[in-house]
């Protein structure tokens, strides 16, 4: 996933009206669609982001759980890290 739809993704988890896992996989669906996304793609590094593993609960309802100001900063410090790590590498 780019840098540019790793932040829009981002923007777009500011301003979900209610966090409730039925409105995440709306508007995550919603975004994948718009950016001609499948869920997998999307999912699976914010699934990394938010557990640190590839496997756990339905994604939606760990965002739930989680909260929207600890979903943020967890998605935020993951890009900074894989930024820093393409940084390093590249």
């Amino acid at each position: 996933m780019t840098p540019y739809l790793w932040f829009e993704y981002w923007l777009t988890l500011l301003f979900v009206p209610t966090f409730t896992h039925d409105c995440l996989e709306h508007i995550t669906r919603q975004f994948c669609q718009t950016y001609q996304l499948s869920l997998k793609e999307l999912a699976a590094p914010i699934r990394l982001a938010l557990t640190g593993s590839k496997n756990s609960p339905p994604l939606f309802h760990i965002m739930e759980i989680l909260g929207p100001q600890e979903c943020v900063q967890r998605l935020d410090k993951f890009f900074q890290y894989v930024t820093q790590l393409n940084k390093t590498n590249g």
